[in-house]
């Protein structure tokens, strides 16, 4: 594998005035006290590359959301982020995960909250949230169920999740392929501190075959929690990092019939859309899941975690504030938003002589803030 390209982007903090100029150009009146964002708090869940933070020396480098939990809490939301083991049994780690809401709840006193989940994240929310006789087999440890959470779930938003399977997931004869499949998987084992058969069987789970034939008609999220999605599409190999430029290239020779076409290094745009053939949405309420746009950078750049190549045009922070103000209720009733390609939103304010458009995005890249640790 080739490590020449920069990790680039990776610490991000922010000035007091650049959190000022963001929250007064995202909120909708001036009057709107910090306490009336949103009714729930917000959990942040990871995906395979799970840690919370990472620290060398007793110093903290940056989390997994990459300063997002610390911007959003200084603009008035309630954030909660939790750290599961990535690579074990998809049940164990939703058990996991159920501990962590109630001690989100408890804590808050909130009876529910919103979910924004990254990646295999988003496979562990829909089963969280998933009634009790939901049940299927798993490719390696027996059977999964739901664990009946879906009262406690306002909302569900998926960044980057496999709903449909990746082909990086599929085993295949070719070598070629074989070798980018092994690079990936040594590498998040290390990065896991595992041992490269638990990444493999971590994968099976997300092969296409078994998210479109066995997981999704089985596993449903209730009717009644909204569901949005994002993909992430970098548009050349200079948007993509290292980890994911062979493999973008890769999928992106795949048919999209057959899973593959345009994707972020591991997961195809359709998949993480969460749309696609008929046969995947046989049996599955899929027209729950809204789609919000599509964001150019590669699989974990869409949470920051890894800088791009030096054209990627994308900043992680102002899509992640964006994604908690569709789902707050006091800044969406006179506004409807639009994802941008580059993580930015632009925003319709609703009046009584019609719709008229801010012209301001949110302009929180943060190139002039520090990209060191806090």
């Amino acid at each position: 594998m080739r490590y020449a390209k920069p990790l680039g982007k990776l610490f991000y903090t922010g000035s007091k005035a650049l959190l000022d100029d963001l929250l007064r150009q995202t909120l909708h009146t001036d009057k709107a006290p910090a306490h009336q964002h949103n009714e729930y708090p917000i959990l942040l869940m990871h995906g395979f590359m799970g840690y919370k933070s990472l620290s060398l020396f007793n110093r903290q480098f940056f989390d997994y959301f990459n300063g997002a939990k610390q911007v959003l809490q200084q603009l008035g939301y309630s954030v909660y982020a939790y750290e599961v083991s990535p690579l074990d049994p998809l049940q164990d780690r939703v058990i996991e995960w159920s501990r962590h809401v109630d001690r989100a709840l408890k804590d808050s006193g909130a009876e529910k909250l919103h979910i924004i989940a990254h990646s295999q994240g988003a496979i562990d929310a829909r089963v969280l949230a998933a009634d009790t006789d939901n049940r299927c087999q798993t490719p390696h440890h027996g059977e999964i169920g739901g664990m009946g959470y879906g009262d406690k779930i306002a909302s569900i938003t998926s960044i980057a999740g496999p709903h449909l399977g990746t082909p990086l997931a599929e085993h295949t004869e070719s070598k070629e392929t074989r070798a980018l499949i092994t690079d990936l998987i040594d590498f998040i084992a290390m990065a896991n501190a595992a041992q490269p058969l638990q990444v493999r069987k971590a994968l099976d789970t997300l092969s296409r075959d078994y998210m479109v034939t066995t997981f999704n008609p089985s596993i449903q999220v209730p009717d009644m929690i909204p569901c949005y999605t994002v993909a992430a599409n970098p548009l050349s190999e200079q948007q993509t990092s290292f980890l994911f430029d062979k493999t973008w290239q890769h999928i992106s020779d795949i048919a999209e019939f057959d899973g593959g076409g345009a994707n972020d290094g591991f997961v195809p745009v359709s998949s993480a859309f969460f749309e696609g053939q008929a046969t995947a949405l046989r049996n599955s309420n899929k027209l729950q899941w809204q789609p919000l746009g599509q964001v150019t950078t590669d699989h974990i750049g869409s949470v920051g975690l890894t800088g791009a190549g030096t054209d990627d045009p994308f900043s992680h922070i102002p899509m992640l504030v964006g994604l908690c103000q569709n789902i707050d209720t006091c800044y969406t009733q006179n506004l409807s938003l639009a994802l941008q390609t580059d993580g930015k939103w632009r925003r319709h304010q609703h009046s009584a002589t019609g719709s008229h458009a801010l012209e301001r995005s949110v302009e929180l890249a943060l190139q002039n803030g520090s990209k060191t640790p806090a």
